[in-house]
């Protein structure tokens, strides 16, 4: 898959993981929006590795892609929400 599939998948499912969050925050396991959530989290780990990977060969280039970044940020905050309801 490329990075775009990635940001199409997260734009896709970001709204309903939001509704999760505001919905079902405390079990979220339980609501029928799961699905997306989880489907937000492999998006943003596959988002952070690819932007990690041309990081380090592009880094001139990489600064300018403001898309990218956004999508980075967007999955910064997804993998921490995730990671928050695996601490519980």
């Amino acid at each position: 898959m490329t990075v775009q599939t990635y940001i199409a998948m997260q734009k896709l499912h970001r709204s309903f993981f939001a509704r999760l969050m505001l919905e079902n925050a405390a079990n979220p396991y339980q609501s029928p929006f799961f699905q997306s959530f989880v489907s937000t989290y492999h998006s943003a780990v596959k988002i952070m590795g690819l932007v990690r990977e041309v990081q380090k060969t592009k880094v001139v280039e990489i600064e300018s892609l403001h898309p990218l970044w956004s999508s980075s940020l967007v999955s910064a905050v997804s993998k921490v929400m995730h990671c928050a309801f695996q601490a519980d």
